[in-house]
């Protein structure tokens, strides 16, 4: 049985969360820190002007496929939280310069990363990634990837832009 407590807290929370939603759509960012979300709202893939997604430590265990709607991002921060996949549809991302994924649950990374062909900055530090796609070596405007504390062999950029053996 739910107390009267939680369910105030609860809507309280909701309250909290679709305040951000609104503030969103005038600035574009959307900013969910520190809320104990297991997802996230379904309001949030139809901000289409959305810039940056930022939802660090949080307890999110799915990211929706609606990322993909959300073409414009540029900036997504889904640190330290309970994330096992990353859904294809992120390759529709294809404005996204920054992801930052570290301290998560990741397993693998769907093919069409390779498609966020303008993305430079990756962390995926502290996950559970065994390996890269092939699709990975397509990422040729990335400057800065870190991902220590996975369990995939270590292969160091040659050169900007390209990494070996991907």
């Amino acid at each position: 049985m739910v107390s009267i407590q939680d369910k105030v807290a609860m809507m309280d929370l909701q309250k909290k969360i679709a305040n951000r939603i609104l503030i969103a759509r005038k600035s574009e960012e959307c900013e969910i820190v520190g809320f104990p979300i297991k997802t996230l709202p379904l309001e949030l893939w139809t901000l289409h002007g959305l810039t940056l997604l930022w939802v660090n430590n949080c307890q999110l265990e799915t990211l929706d496929p609606g990322i993909g709607n959300l073409e414009r991002l540029q900036v997504i921060k889904l640190n330290n939280n309970n994330i096992r996949r990353i859904p294809e549809e992120i390759g529709h991302c294809r404005a996204l310069l920054r992801l930052w994924c570290h301290n998560n649950k990741l397993d693998m990374l769907p093919r069409t990363i390779g498609r966020l062909e303008k993305l430079e900055h990756f962390s995926l530090e502290k996950n559970n990634l065994k390996m890269f796609p092939w699709e990975f070596g397509r990422l040729t405007s990335l400057t800065a990837l870190s991902y220590d504390d996975n369990k995939v062999p270590t292969h160091q950029p040659s050169r900007r832009g390209q990494i070996d053996d991907f």
